[in-house]
């Protein structure tokens, strides 16, 4: 009897102590319960074009800025109608109202309630009539609002025109035929006339398929697919002669066992309408294998992911038991010694195909994972539902693998896009073992203490060049004065340990972070002296040397005579080196140049490996090395601690930079720029557009005229105290009314593009590394090009035609017509460098 108290006072304290574990583990606050994410509860909002759905709008429950918000754009009658359909979804809306405003949204156009309302199906139906106040074919905002029974507002965006003709009928009956056509090998032939296919296109894999693509790939292959949803089509950019639409939509194959699998599906259209024919001028579709865990996916070596893209975001402990993985907006893990396998975070809801959970305008980023698998992750853009539906921020959370639950450490709020947000966050997103959150935000990096939720900020004010970070993001290098070209500190923060170096170079030079490999430091020197500015004011910093350092301790050092450094490219264990050598006043290309570490990575015990198929063909996976035994994982669904209070850390504003280049192509936000010629070379290279801060447009690809001289351009001749540089500077100004002494602001320092920035109070476009096709586009818009033919002499572009550019030149007095490709090739052999200015 004694044994068996004995033994039962025992078991009490053990089970007490496991008590204790748990509850350290989830009571690090006040944890009231846990719970499953909640349902979406917000409408969706559809246009109504030529008879049908497009535009599928989603409510945010703050007010954003719209401008920012840049997802789709829907064409107004010349009347100013505009017919919406608005999905309730159990949601009772008691008014509906709208605001249109300048682009910038800085400017109340019209402010109103809609009218004709009604409800059928589930829908109501409701028409905007837009006043006659609208510029032709000037963008505006335009932000639904609707008011629920419960007082709440949800706020919806999208952008609108008014123009003539804009043919958007004809386009996407042209892109809903194509994309029905895929499904059909039969009646697919119509459309092999739009494909254009090349030799040097991969068709390795179905995940993505392009317009260069064989026919087959783009008929699916054997895969033969059904759709599990209709794709309402989302018009993203529109003109008179061109659109871009995207389609998304999910998809179900049989594969080779004979089960289902299932794929989210986005294709991209960009077309031109003529009055005799529809063009295909773009095309591309990617599929992406949601992970199939019902399946037979678990090998004695591998989990097999499927068709997905080749470089999936995983993390694995040391022993390569326990992998997370991310995978069509969801995260996984896998524990194969306990046989678990767990569905951590989701906005899906099962295989049921609801829009507001399958909308992807968010991303996961696993940050760490210890050795038994409990994990810290961010959410970050668009939150579907849950407690924080219709949110916008970036959400750290932190998953418990014992008690088989996650819990939000904190949330930050934006009033921004998924879409920039997801740059800021790509740029640096961090947790310490001391739970302090690092983040990038509006080129500020805050700290965030988790335990006080505090916050600081670390560094503000970075520029472009002016830091680097990481690859593992637990290391951060920027400038003392943060001036990419004009720094003689470089400070080094650990921010696992918060230890901080400072490097610094001698005062008659100028020192510039270049990059971390693993743990090493890499920056350069130039001497202040070889620093040159270019025609467009930007800024040559060459390098004479580049030294790598690791803790303090100078590990390499690159220099040769006569050669300078650039810019330098990391790629895994080898650092690319660009190069140039002096030339008169300037520099000239060198060739490329590299430095190989002689470190070998270490390779992890779970790595990405691929397997191909005659059907599926190339699928990805995650090899164990140490193997797999249970082939039948038990399936969990983690619950959500609740939390009583708020967690959330409204970060304040800083002064932001407002010389940003945006890219939008494809349909979605392709990247951010400080440098206006660097965004018009990706967007030109994408087919895409560039905007402002403000979203004035840039620079768009397709939209200029066939031909046309500007007129009014006078001519000029060089002299002994006017160069063609001040020449071509004093005509462009002349033409806008303003009467300046170019050669002498050149005299005295003063780029080209500065005289014309503080002379006409325009903002002037560097278009330097831009080819000739790319600057034509001013031309169109009536604006000159200041184009350099060498070193020391450039001309005036004042129009073009299908065959010709039509060129002042200050050398000779005359205008006259160049071939086109004569053209292109006397620019490209002067590096492609222009000029011109936003009217």
């Amino acid at each position: 009897m004694k044994k068996i108290i004995i033994k039962a006072v025992v078991l009490s304290v053990i089970f007490m102590a496991a008590l204790l574990i748990i509850s350290g583990i989830t009571n690090e606050g006040n944890a009231d319960s846990t719970a499953e994410m909640g349902s979406a509860t917000y409408p969706v909002i559809y246009m109504e074009l030529d008879g049908g759905k497009a535009n599928t709008l989603h409510g945010y429950g703050q007010e954003m800025q719209g401008s920012y918000v840049r997802d789709t754009i829907a064409p107004i009658s010349e009347d100013g109608g505009l017919s919406i359909s608005i999905k309730k979804n159990k949601t009772e809306i008691k008014t509906v109202s709208y605001e249109v405003r300048s682009i910038d949204s800085t400017r109340l156009v019209e402010e109103t309630e809609a009218g004709n309302k009604k409800t059928e199906n589930g829908y109501i139906k409701a028409d905007l009539q837009i006043k006659d106040l609208l510029d032709e074919g000037t963008e505006y905002l335009l932000n639904i609002i609707l008011e629920t029974d419960n007082e709440e507002k949800i706020y919806y965006y999208t952008r609108i025109i008014r123009k003539e003709k804009l043919h958007e009928g004809e386009k996407l009956d042209f892109i809903k035929d194509f994309h029905e056509k895929t499904f059909n090998k039969e009646t697919a032939r119509d459309i092999v006339k739009y494909l254009e296919p090349k030799a040097s296109t991969s068709n390795a894999s179905f995940q993505k398929v392009t317009i260069n693509s064989k026919f087959d790939m783009v008929t699916w292959g054997s895969l033969a697919p059904e759709k599990v949803t209709e794709p309402v089509p989302a018009i993203t950019e529109i003109d008179s002669s061109t659109a871009s639409v995207v389609l998304s939509y999910f998809v179900s194959c049989l594969n080779d066992s004979g089960e289902t699998d299932y794929y989210k599906v986005r294709e991209f259209y960009r077309v031109r309408y003529t009055e005799s024919r529809m063009y295909l001028l773009d095309f591309e579709r990617t599929m992406d294998q949601m992970f199939s865990y019902e399946n037979n996916v678990f090998t004695k070596k591998s989990v097999n992911l499927g068709i997905v893209g080749e470089d999936p975001d995983y993390l694995s402990n040391a022993e390569g038991t326990i992998v997370c993985f991310v995978q069509n907006g969801e995260l996984w893990c896998y524990d194969s010694e306990k046989g678990k396998l767990s569905s951590v975070y989701t906005f899906m809801d099962e295989r049921e195909w609801d829009i507001r959970n399958t909308y992807d305008q968010h991303g996961i980023k696993l940050v760490s994972m210890d050795g038994a698998g409990n994990a810290v992750f961010m959410v970050y853009g668009y939150m579907n539902r849950g407690i924080r539906e219709g949110s916008v921020g970036v959400a750290v959370y932190q998953y418990s693998s014992a008690i088989n639950a996650i819990e939000e450490k904190v949330f930050i709020p934006s009033t921004k896009s998924f879409q920039l947000l997801k740059e800021d966050i790509g740029k640096l997103c961090y947790i310490n073992n001391n739970n302090v959150v690092y983040i990038m935000m509006n080129s500020t990096i805050y700290s965030i203490d988790l335990a006080t939720m505090e916050y600081q900020e670390a560094v503000s004010g970075l520029g472009e060049g002016s830091f680097v970070i990481s690859a593992d993001n637990h290391l951060l290098a920027w400038q003392e004065e943060k001036q990419a070209d004009n720094s003689t500190i470089v400070h080094i923060r650990n921010l696992d340990t918060d230890e901080e170096q400072m490097i610094a170079c001698n005062p008659d030079e100028r020192i510039r972070p270049l990059g971390f490999m693993e743990e090493d430091f890499i920056y350069g020197i130039a001497r202040q002296a070889d620093i040159a500015q270019d025609m467009a004011g930007n800024t040559v910093f060459p390098m004479y040397v580049v030294k790598i350092q690791n803790g303090g301790t100078l590990i390499k050092e690159y220099s040769q005579e006569g050669i300078y450094i650039t810019a330098a490219a990391i790629e895994d264990n080898m650092i690319r080196l660009t190069r140039v050598t002096k030339s008169g006043a300037g520099y000239a290309a060198a060739s490329d140049d590299q430095i190989v570490s002689n470190r070998e990575k270490e390779a992890g015990s779970i790595r990405v490996d691929s397997a191909v198929s005659d059907k599926k063909k190339q699928e990805i996976l995650l090899v164990f090395e140490n193997g797999i035994e249970d082939l039948t994982p038990k399936f969990l669904t983690p619950k959500e601690i609740i939390y009583e209070g708020s967690r959330e850390v409204a970060l304040e504003k800083t002064g932001e930079s407002s010389d940003k280049y945006y890219v939008y192509a494809k349909g979605a936000m392709e990247g951010i720029y400080f440098n206006a010629g660097s965004a018009i070379a990706r967007a030109a290279q994408l087919s895409g557009v560039v905007v402002t801060d403000t979203q004035e447009y840039v620079w768009e690809r397709g939209n200029r005229k066939t031909r046309t001289q500007i007129d009014g351009i006078g001519s000029g001749t060089v002299d002994a105290s006017h160069s063609s540089t001040a020449v071509c500077l004093n005509l462009m100004m002349m033409h806008k009314g303003v009467s300046v002494d170019a050669a002498q602001l050149l005299n005295e320092g003063k780029t080209p593009a500065a005289i014309l920035s503080e002379n006409l109070g325009l903002q002037v476009i560097d278009l330097t590394g831009c080819e000739l096709d790319a600057a034509l586009y001013y031309v169109s818009r009536g604006t000159p090009v200041l184009a350099m033919t060498d070193a020391a002499s450039a001309v005036l572009i004042t129009g073009y035609d299908e065959l010709n550019t039509i060129i002042m030149n200050p050398a000779t007095g005359t205008t006259y017509k160049v071939g086109m490709k004569d053209s292109a090739a006397m620019f490209q052999a002067a590096g492609n460098r222009f000029i011109s200015y936003i009217r």
